[in-house]
């Protein structure tokens, strides 16, 4: 092509009644179809995200009230294992917790001593725990010191300090 430098654009005119007809495609009949479909595919995704959801809240909202009533009941390991495995919901977290306290409180009270401190200790500052340790370390020193066992008693008095 003579006489075009490059980047130069053409323009054609193109009668009108060689021009194709263009009309939005909804207002065809097809169109229209196309539209309604796709619509309702959104409406069943969206239905059955919604469904899914009200599904899991509902299972979640049984085992939370499981746990609790396991929890009412002085089952406290078990209790404690649903709440930690809700996760999240509600209060689940904090009451799994408390679950875990319970535990150790229990043991502390039938003197098994190392299994209550090590439950306290995994609370780390959850209410008076990190106390509840020591005192668990004390009460095991006051049960050797009964059992004559006075070289015990004395390392543990000695770690706690002016503890009590």
């Amino acid at each position: 092509m003579a006489g075009l430098h490059s980047g130069t654009m053409i323009f054609l005119k193109i009668p009108n009644s060689v021009q194709p007809s263009i009309r939005p495609a909804s207002s065809s009949p097809l169109g229209r179809e196309i539209k309604k479909e796709r619509i309702m595919k959104r409406f069943i995704v969206l239905l059955s995200a919604m469904i899914l959801c009200l599904t899991l809240a509902g299972c979640s909202g049984s085992q939370y009230k499981k746990a609790t009533e396991l929890y009412e009941q002085g089952n406290y390991a078990e209790a404690g294992e649903i709440f930690s495995k809700l996760g999240n919901y509600e209060d689940s977290a904090d009451k799994a917790n408390e679950c875990k306290y319970q535990e150790a409180s229990a043991l502390l009270q039938n003197s098994d001593y190392d299994a209550a401190k090590e439950l306290f200790s995994a609370l780390g500052d959850y209410g008076d725990s990190a106390d509840k340790v020591k005192f668990c370390d004390y009460k095991k020193a006051e049960k050797l010191l009964a059992d004559d066992d006075y070289d015990a008693a004395k390392a543990i008095f000695s770690a706690l300090g002016s503890y009590e």
